[in-house]
């Protein structure tokens, strides 16, 4: 009988590991959650500042390596990423596999199609986002940001 509920005990053990899942298979944040950065146009950047403003159905999302906030004009700004996410977003986080990530050099815009953007909150006051991305060219971007939302 000992050795029985021994066994019974082992295989319990045992079956329970072979059916966990491990983090990598069960991430519900596919992108790296360090501070967003990009490489674009032979240079780096780190995210710093921009904004977000509603856009339709959408909003729109702008972030730049530069210190700027909602009363920065948003066509002076240079070297910065974009995207549009929907708007009335339930449930967080939620995500998108592809989504049109588009970095915007110089005036210059490049699409990074199929890119991966995760919503993490909305708030009124702000929006929190991730972005894993990479052009055609070879520009990528990964990371995390929170963006001030100028009603």
């Amino acid at each position: 009988m000992k050795k029985l509920i021994s066994l019974s005990v082992i295989a319990i053990v045992l079956l329970s590991f072979s059916c966990s899942k491990s983090n990598d298979e069960n991430n519900e944040n596919p992108v790296s959650e360090s501070t967003l950065t990009w490489k674009m146009n032979g240079s780096s950047f780190t995210a710093q500042g921009g904004k977000s403003f509603s856009s339709g159905d959408n909003i729109s999302v702008n972030i730049t390596g530069y210190k700027t906030d909602c009363s920065s004009d948003l066509f002076s700004f240079d070297n910065y990423l974009s995207v549009y996410i929907p708007k009335n977003i339930t449930t967080f986080p939620y995500t998108d596999s592809k989504a049109n990530v588009v970095y915007n050099y110089k005036n210059r815009p490049l699409n990074a199609l199929n890119s991966t953007v995760v919503v993490h909150n909305i708030s009124d006051s702000e929006v929190t986002i991730s972005i894993k991305s990479e052009t055609i060219s070879g520009e990528k971007a990964e990371g995390k940001y929170t963006i001030p939302y100028c009603k």
